[in-house]
């Protein structure tokens, strides 16, 4: 079932990047019709181009035609010769050989012109550059002129001028030009100037696009006759006559482009086609490097798609298998990620409900965390941040405050239960009504059959509150109903200005509750009036607690701050008696010698320890014995400071054997490392950077980056497996730590080193 599984999320992957790969492989598709646009449109605007220059060019030579035409009919010895006779032509032969030398120049001014000549009806002459025939019959007799093509001549004599088409006899004449003179004649035309313009002059005009696009060219007149093809033969025109539409651009049955285009001087129609294989070479070259770099990409894109799809598949298939491990049950539904959305919301719908659950016994973890406070249980910085960032409160060393406990006991030895808790329940609800007045955090916890109350405010706001508050109590002392029943005790400690300091002003309030219920039926006591009492001497229990805690450790700093503390209240605060204060020295004295244990010192620590054990307590002498202790105390820490040190140093030096031989392992981490060592994982990493001033982690990454710049330089291994063998899990992570230490990537470090030796 699992194989299914894997198999149908690997075939799912793979079917997305294909279809994700399709889209570059559409864009080079769509890239090449848009070339084969591209050159359609690039032949479209050359081909127009093109006819406009030819057309321009051709009307502007067929306008040369006409002004040589009509300045030819206003010439005036012409004028004269076309009112000879016969007769008078054979004795004007200076006149006419005048004209025909006038004359004769024009005809290699323009190779449309060069084969013209002037028929004088009258006299019967022909006129040509350099020659007058007088028999027309000679003249023709040495051209090619067909009967038909001057019997299309003699038809447009009487016309004032035009152009006449070739016949079908007469392939070698594109267009005559007929211009009937004189000009402004009334009645029968007295001549002709007639020049014939020869269909190779008209194709020469024409014919620089074909070189270009590999086209044909033909022009027609308005009887659909051809007067000028190039590239083409006249079937291929009829046949494009005939499929044609007449449109200005439009595409033949076999792909050719043809482009029309009309005269608006005369009735001539220009006509352009290219073949669909030019259009196909002009987009050939996008054609080649569309499919080359189509199949590359589907090539490359099907083998990063298979890769990709199995390495992304693994993760979904593995944790749907161990979701259903975990939930016992394989998850009913089409596919695997409709199980994991459904063990999901069973996950979700579990940590609700736990949750909720919590959320029920928040109370309770804040009731107990409390009272772990109270008790010196917690006094580190982060367990408190920690119960700050968990249950919403504000504890800050920004703060002060103090520890009030209430006793509540009952004068009525048969006082029903149920009556003593709603007395007792009336009282707590009204200290925490006006206390919450007074204080910004007001906590409540109950011990014993005593009413705890912790109280926070604002170092500034601090200093008469003691006062506020016991006056407070005073107050409701009467004001709670049921005084007769009740016996109401209140004893307040020390203000606190550190958090680890709560369990002093608790057992301080403790304390001074006990003296109360000693002197009084009811009262409130602040402890820090009954200190003063010389009757008994100032070393509460958990005072010797912590002095004994703090030599333990070695920290002589806070050992020696309490020992002149506990010295200042006893000797000259309070002005215990003699006797008294031999207790306290005694009991002082004790607390040192339990604190360092003289069988395992030497030297002069234990000369020092002997000559304390030894010592009489003497009141007069207590100072000698004061610095006597803290002698010891000095070098005891100081002992204790130096065997550490070699201690942790030895321990670093675990570390880094550690790490020097376990670096190549991916899942080496700091839990590893101390479960190796056999130490704890916060203190050794608290340690190292101590002692090293740089971070685990980091000293990690710089061990496996000199070891990678080692192998780099040997240029054997790929970075693939370089960073296999030095630790990471892929070359990515490898060579994102390589650049961020080097500023270079592991390939240039390697370049570097190559170019360097060269």
């Amino acid at each position: 079932m699992f194989r299914r599984r894997t198999l149908n999320v690997y075939r799912r992957f793979l079917i997305s990047y294909v279809i994700i790969l399709l889209i570059p492989i559409m864009t080079g598709f769509f890239t090449y019709h848009a070339a084969i646009k591209e050159a359609e449109n690039y032949a479209i605007r050359t081909s127009i181009q093109s006819l406009n220059q030819s057309k321009s060019l051709l009307e502007q030579r067929l306008s040369e035609v006409e002004r040589f035409a009509r300045h030819i009919a206003i010439n005036d010895d012409l004028q004269r010769i076309l009112l000879l006779s016969s007769d008078e032509s054979t004795r004007q032969i200076s006149l006419l050989s005048s004209f025909s030398s006038a004359v004769t120049p024009f005809a290699s001014t323009n190779d449309f012109i060069e084969d013209y000549y002037i028929r004088i009806n009258k006299s019967n002459l022909i006129i040509t550059p350099g020659s007058v025939y007088f028999r027309p019959q000679q003249f023709f007799a040495g051209t090619d002129y067909s009967e038909a093509y001057l019997s299309k001549l003699v038809e447009t004599e009487n016309r004032t001028h035009s152009f006449i088409s070739p016949t079908e006899d007469m392939d070698s004449i594109g267009l005559t030009f007929v211009q009937s003179i004189p000009l402004d004649s009334a009645y029968a035309s007295l001549g002709t100037v007639v020049v014939p313009i020869k269909q190779n002059d008209i194709n020469n005009i024409v014919k620089s696009m074909p070189n270009e696009l590999d086209a044909w060219t033909f022009i027609r007149d308005g009887e659909n006759k051809v007067i000028s093809a190039t590239n083409i033969t006249k079937d291929r025109i009829t046949e494009i006559a005939i499929n044609s539409n007449e449109q200005d651009v439009e595409y033949l049955k076999d792909g050719t482009l043809v482009v029309t285009m009309r005269s608006d001087k005369n009735d001539l129609i220009y006509t352009a086609g290219i073949p669909k294989s030019t259009i196909a070479a002009q987009a050939k070259p996008i054609k080649d490097i569309t499919l080359i770099v189509t199949s590359v990409t589907l090539l490359v894109g099907l083998c990063i798609s298979l890769q990709f799809s199995r390495r992304n598949s693994r993760p979904i298939t593995s944790i749907v298998k161990r979701l259903n491990e975990y939930m016992g049950a394989e998850a009913k539904s089409k596919n695997e990620y409709d199980s994991l959305m459904d063990h999901v919301s069973h996950l979700l719908k579990s940590h609700t409900e736990l949750r909720q659950t919590l959320s029920n016994q928040m109370p309770v973890l804040k009731d107990l965390f409390i009272k772990q406070l109270l008790h010196g249980s917690i006094t580190a910085e982060q367990a408190v941040e920690s119960y700050n960032n968990s249950y919403g409160e504000k504890f800050s060393n920004h703060h002060v405050g103090n520890v009030f406990v209430a006793e509540i006991a009952s004068k009525k030895e048969n006082l029903p239960t149920k009556e003593y808790h709603e007395r007792l329940m009336e009282f707590d609800l009204y200290v925490e009504e006006k206390m919450g007045e007074l204080y910004p955090f007001l906590h409540k916890t109950i011990s014993q059959r005593k009413l705890i109350y912790l109280l926070l405010i604002d170092k500034i706001e601090h200093q008469h509150s003691p006062q506020k508050a016991e006056i407070l109590f005073k107050e409701l002392n009467d004001k709670v109903e049921g005084r007769q029943t009740l016996d109401i005790h209140v004893g307040i400690g020390q203000s606190y200005e550190r958090l680890s300091d709560i369990n002093r002003s608790y057992h301080e309030a403790l304390v001074a509750l006990q003296y109360g219920q000693d002197l009084a039926d009811f009262g409130v006591f602040l402890f820090r009036r009954i200190v003063h009492s010389s009757t008994i001497y100032f070393y509460p229990y958990d005072w010797e607690l912590s002095l004994l805690k703090n030599i333990k450790d070695g920290n002589a700093e806070a050992s020696i701050s309490m020992i002149d503390t506990l010295f200042n209240k006893n000797k000259y605060e309070k002005s215990l008696s003699p006797k008294m204060l031999e207790h306290f020295l005694v009991a002082l004295k004790g607390t040192v010698m339990r604190a360092i244990d003289a069988t395992r010192q030497e030297g002069q620590i234990k000369q020092l320890y002997e000559k304390l054990l030894l010592t009489q307590i003497n009141t007069n002498k207590s100072e000698e014995l004061k610095q006597m202790i803290i002698s010891l105390i000095y070098l005891f820490c100081d002992w204790k400071d130096k065997k550490q040190a070699v201690q942790d140093h030895v321990l670093i030096q675990k570390v880094k054997e550690c790490i020097n031989v376990h670096y190549t392992d991916a899942g080496l981490t700091s839990n590893l490392i101390a479960s190796k060592i056999g130490d704890e994982e916060k203190r050794m990493i608290s340690l190292f950077k101590y002692e090293t001033g740089e971070r685990l982690n980091e000293y990690i990454e710089r061990v496996r980056i000199k070891k990678a710049e080692d192998l780099l330089s040997q240029g054997v291994l790929t970075i693939e497996e370089i960073a296999e063998q030095v630790g990471y899990n892929s070359a990515h992570s490898f060579r994102r730590v390589f650049k961020r230490l080097h500023a270079i990537t592991p390939v240039q470090y390697r370049e570097n080193l190559h170019s360097s030796k060269a």
